[in-house]
């Protein structure tokens, strides 16, 4: 028996978006396939501006009566503003869903290996509601469910988990090189490929136009995308967010999230390769910075 780890995740709020246009209304908005969703299901999506920078990421969850979107609570309001106004003569409805359901990680640990429980404990489907999918980024993210809040105190007891705080939830997520708790203002200079949505099957190359998919397709094709996110540790005092990170008295990158010793950095990939292969240093003020390139990333040093 292994243990199966259960994180509150407070910082994640939800929008529905019903009607008979609806999957016809996103599929010219978001960056992912909105074809290849399958019901019970879950997709990683991305809305960029006209310039194919950020502007927001979330997950689509199909179900029977619409779909869900799972989004950062501090940006909800933003979102649903954004939908509407995209919305048009569109034949769809969105609605705040915020006091209605709980999202929740489910991580299951095996030889140290976070793996996926999709599908593994079959007491949370008999609540009326829940909607479970594995995380689509990454095996070791677990499943993703969304909870009607009449229950969300009963899940963890009846289903044996360990209650995890969302401190050690993000360490797993930086640790990985995931940006989900970068605050959305300090996203938003960058383009969808730095942030590695590529690899986070955020993205289509295959669809249709959306807003801002000339730009990204073209980075793709002609290899343009010069810098990426990258996990690092500090050796020294641990650095604020916002803080540059110097190669040699030169500008390099930007730390954009800190917990504990580990962090996430944007980094120009030329400066990743001499850290790594030259043995340059890289500084944050006076703190030594470590990148790693993460087991996903598709990135040759």
């Amino acid at each position: 028996m292994h243990d199966v780890y259960c994180t509150k995740l407070k910082d994640r709020s939800i929008l529905s978006i019903t009607g008979p246009d609806t999957l016809a209304f996103l599929q010219g908005i978001v960056t992912n396939d909105m074809e290849k969703l399958v019901e019970k299901k879950m997709q990683f999506s991305a809305i960029l501006n006209p310039q194919g920078k950020y502007l927001y990421d979330f997950f689509i969850f199909y179900t029977s009566t619409g779909i869900f979107i799972d989004c950062q609570k501090d940006t909800v309001d933003t979102l649903e503003k954004t939908l509407n106004m995209y919305r048009l003569r569109a034949k769809v409805e969105i609605n705040n869903r915020r006091d209605a359901f709980s999202i929740f990680s489910i991580i299951r640990q095996q030889n140290e290996v976070k793996i996926s429980t999709e599908g593994q404990y079959e007491n949370l489907n008999k609540f009326k509601g829940v909607i479970t999918s594995a995380d689509p980024r990454l095996t070791q993210l677990g499943t993703r469910a969304i909870i009607p809040n009449e229950f969300e105190n009963q899940i963890i007891p009846m289903n044996g988990f360990i209650e995890k705080n969302e401190i050690w939830y993000k360490h797993l997520q930086i640790s990985l090189g995931v940006a989900d708790y970068i605050p959305n203002s300090m996203l938003r200079g960058y383009f969808p490929l730095e942030l590695g949505f590529d690899e986070l099957k955020a993205v289509s190359f295959t669809k249709g136009c959306y807003v801002g998919q000339e730009v990204t397709a073209r980075m793709k094709v002609r290899n343009l995308v010069k810098k990426r996110l990258f996990p690092v540790s500090f050796q020294g005092e641990i650095p604020t967010t916002g803080t540059n990170i110097l190669s040699q008295g030169k500008g390099v990158g930007e730390i954009l999230a800190v917990t504990n010793n580990q962090g996430l950095a944007m980094l120009r990939i030329e400066a990743l390769n001499q850290a790594l292969n030259e043995d340059r240093e890289l500084l944050a003020e006076n703190t030594l910075v470590k990148p790693t390139i993460p087991s996903w990333c598709n990135l040759k040093t």
